[in-house]
């Protein structure tokens, strides 16, 4: 908590040291913020020359080339669509820092309404891949920002796809919303995965990293983004077997 200290009633002898612990956490959020902007401002400038790059790439793929190349081809696709991602989830990131650090901004939402405006992203991009996208949703309602609560969302869905079944073919997820028996808002996202060690899943939500061996196009940012914005509507994630 970077604001200023609570004055109240002391005695003048600590107004100069109060004044100093002000000025210092005004210099740390001041860097705070700039560092945000900076990733910000550095992953948007990114993001269209890498949405070019994986388009020359899908169209190089599609031309007539040479057989000797095509495999070369298919890598720089893959590596312009993981950065291009990156790209994206940096930014996401940046947006959840500063939205937490910002008084006030939330709104009555449902995550039922969230997930519904999740299906008309996702679904087809799942059908894409040969994989079975479903929803069951009962109202869950809750204060928050509704598009955080869509990325935290959208990354789940993201991972699933990636990693339930070998490049998405023939997997089964299923997302969820509800309550649970303390009244307070559910968001579910099950598949048929092989599952994470439970010895591995606390270090799966620190950013960058990523099981060893595991496949897929993802940067290790997606469930970092998960439990930052989870903690910032003070909610929590868990990670549980499948069924």
């Amino acid at each position: 908590d970077l604001r200023p200290l609570r004055r109240g009633k002391v005695p003048s002898e600590l107004q100069p040291l109060l004044d100093a612990v002000d000025q210092l956490l005004r210099r740390v959020a001041g860097d705070a913020a700039r560092q945000r902007h900076f990733i910000a401002d550095a992953a948007h400038q990114l993001r269209t020359p890498l949405t070019a790059l994986r388009t020359e790439a899908e169209l190089a793929l599609l031309e007539p080339h040479p057989p000797a190349v095509h495999a070369t081809l298919q890598r720089l696709h893959r590596s312009a669509q993981r950065v291009a991602r990156l790209a994206d989830q940096l930014l996401a990131l940046a947006r959840t820092e500063a939205s937490s650090r910002e008084p006030g901004g939330s709104e009555l939402v449902d995550l039922k309404a969230v997930a519904h405006d999740a299906a008309q992203d996702w679904v087809p991009r799942a059908l894409e891949r040969g994989s079975d996208l479903g929803f069951q949703l009962d109202a869950a309602p809750l204060r928050g920002r509704r598009h955080l609560l869509g990325e935290l969302l959208g990354n789940l869905i993201h991972n699933a796809l990636e990693y339930a079944a070998e490049g998405g073919r023939g997997a089964r997820i299923t997302v969820r919303t509800g309550r649970l028996d303390d009244g307070r808002a559910l968001l579910e996202v099950e598949d048929n995965g092989p599952g994470i060690a439970p010895e591995q899943r606390a270090k799966v939500f620190d950013r960058f990293y990523r099981l060893p061996g595991s496949g897929g196009s993802g940067s290790g940012l997606g469930l970092a983004i998960v439990r930052d914005i989870a903690l910032a509507h003070g909610g929590e994630v868990e990670l549980a077997d499948g069924e």
